[in-house]
């Protein structure tokens, strides 16, 4: 008697739309962030203007597998390579723009890459999709990474599956996220800086009507400490200073001390 053969189906589109269910507008900033600092950015800046979001770090130029991890509407590591040694790794963090917009472009390096929920057009159906190769852009920036998320004008409504219905993001949806980010990014992200890994990182949001914040990251001089036997330890402080001229946003000043230590894993035999 044969072994039987197994077939793999998945009906991935209804699982999109849950997954797009689960995201939070609040995680949108640190996800945008978590991308450049994986392209090694030491500066990113978030615009929210009155029809778009903006975000435009100075990393390293979207890779090869990067686009082609684009032109995925969702997960890698089987079909496209996932990245490696980063923060995010499985091509989910991009997706929390579509809470705020049915498109996400990406431009980078002259190219540009579109991923959209209405692949047929905006008559039929909501159905997400992507560009199968980047297009040619030549208002790009030869370098890092510009993402644009132009705000929805109309109700997503999705029928597929369990039906799903995502209000248009208006005015003061838009000033709390920009405040939120303001207020609970500085702590939030302090583990960003470390000395030899990465020594600052500086943050611009801006929004047309509430102002510009600066947020800067510090890591400062490390130095060794003798621990208990013959244990060493790296102790090092972290400041984070906030800036701004807007009446609505206080500045603030963080500092940390931190302390990195190798833990021994046991091999496997």
């Amino acid at each position: 008697m044969h072994d039987p053969e197994f077939i793999q189906r998945f009906d991935a589109e209804p699982q999109f739309w849950q997954f797009l269910r689960g995201l939070r507008s609040e995680d949108l900033i640190v996800e945008l962030i978590q991308n450049d600092l994986d392209a090694n950015a030491s500066r990113t800046s978030i615009t929210f203007t009155s029809e778009r979001l903006l975000c435009q770090g100075d990393g390293e130029p979207v890779s090869k597998d990067g686009w082609e991890r684009l032109s995925y509407v969702m997960g890698a590591g089987v079909g496209v390579a996932s990245k490696r040694f980063r923060i995010g790794v499985k091509n989910h963090g991009l997706k929390a723009c579509f809470r705020l917009g049915d498109e996400i472009i990406v431009r980078s390096d002259g190219r540009r890459m579109i991923q959209t929920l209405y692949k047929d057009g905006r008559e039929r159906q909501p159905s997400p999709g992507t560009l199968e190769v980047p297009d040619t852009d030549n208002e790009a920036p030869p370098s890092g990474c510009l993402i644009e998320v132009p705000f929805r004008r109309r109700e997503l409504q999705v029928e597929k599956g369990e039906t799903l219905t995502i209000g248009i993001p208006d005015e003061r949806s838009i000033e709390s996220l920009f405040k939120n980010a303001c207020e609970l990014l500085p702590a939030r992200l302090l583990g960003v800086v470390r000395p030899g890994v990465r020594d600052e990182y500086a943050l611009s949001l801006n929004h047309h009507t509430l102002g510009s914040v600066k947020i800067h990251w510090r890591a400062k001089r490390r130095r060794i400490v003798n621990g208990r036997g013959r244990r060493k330890y790296t102790m090092f402080g972290r400041v984070c200073n906030t800036s701004t001229e807007s009446p609505h946003i206080s500045s603030i000043t963080i500092h940390e001390q931190a302390c990195a230590f190798r833990l021994p894993f046991p091999t496997r035999k």
